[in-house]
């Protein structure tokens, strides 16, 4: 199995505190045309100022034989575009990929794996203003691995660079990493307990600031079709979810999310699939 991309190196953790906690009312249906193209529209009720309005977008995502795959091609409500494509097949293990707009944004990247490595590097090809690369390796159930951007131009410099350590088993996970140059220590775990439960915590420290933030989490399956999950940070804010997939092409995600200083500022979302 190959190893993960140093941007994934926690994200079994981060997935806990990320997924199904949407404070927006959205609807998702996603549907197949002809030449094996895949339609996903999205679309979002916004309240604001006393006003509603829907705002819509839509992708587009088609692959060939050859390994070349427009991951997406989405149009949002203001017009603008954005576009994804990657192309494997190459050679063994390697996969290249641009992401781009039509707001000067366009950057071309490639991703090697295999069973001892992942490495990654990008780099800006509109203004040439950034390059990027990463690594992960592995020794048994013990994972490193470091990511580095250096920006390029009249005043070349290391925007960031971070390094982290992991270690797993069958059903615990944990991890320790960096940020902002040292600057920032982080560390995740997750524990899963017969099946049904997750446990999840992340925490933050700086030793400049003397600051640390923390959050923990946990996910319940109570049944083959409903999962729930609740999270709260040290900050006192408490946010909880229910999934319910109602057959195979529908589920109805329902968040919210509530601040104990301030009760009656509570949100709510509510985000559905069909497809």
């Amino acid at each position: 199995m190959s190893l993960p991309i140093y941007a994934d190196f926690d994200k079994c953790v981060q997935d806990l505190f990320k997924d199904d906690f949407d404070l927006k009312y959205a609807l998702k249906v996603k549907a197949a045309a002809p030449y094996r193209v895949n339609i996903t529209q999205t679309t979002d009720f916004v309240s604001k100022g006393g006003k509603t309005s829907l705002n819509g977008k839509v992708s587009a995502k088609w692959a060939h034989d050859s390994g070349f795959t427009l991951d997406k091609l989405e149009v949002k409500s203001d017009g603008s575009l954005v576009t994804e494509s990657s192309l494997s097949k190459v050679y063994p293990g390697l996969k290249l990929d641009f992401k781009g707009d039509d707001s000067f944004k366009g950057d071309l990247g490639a991703t090697y794996k295999c069973s001892a490595a992942s490495v990654t590097a990008e780099v800006d090809l509109v203004e040439f203003s950034s390059v990027k690369a990463s690594a992960v390796t592995q020794v048994g159930p013990a994972r490193a691995g470091g990511a580095i951007e250096l920006k390029t131009g009249d005043k070349a410099e290391i925007k960031t660079m971070d390094v982290g350590v992991s270690y797993s088993l069958d059903d615990a996970f944990l991890a320790v990493k960096t940020s902002n140059k040292f600057a920032k220590y982080n560390a995740s775990a997750s524990y899963k307990l017969q099946n049904k439960y997750t446990l999840g915590g992340l925490f933050s420290f700086s030793p400049e600031k003397n600051a640390m933030t923390g959050a923990a989490a946990v996910t319940w399956a109570c049944c083959p079709n409903t999962n729930l999950k609740i999270k709260a940070d040290l900050d006192g804010v408490v946010s909880a979810s229910v999934k319910q997939s109602l057959s195979k092409t529908c589920t109805v995600v329902g968040a919210t999310q509530l601040d104990i200083h301030d009760p009656a500022a509570f949100k709510i979302g509510v985000t559905a699939t069909l497809g």
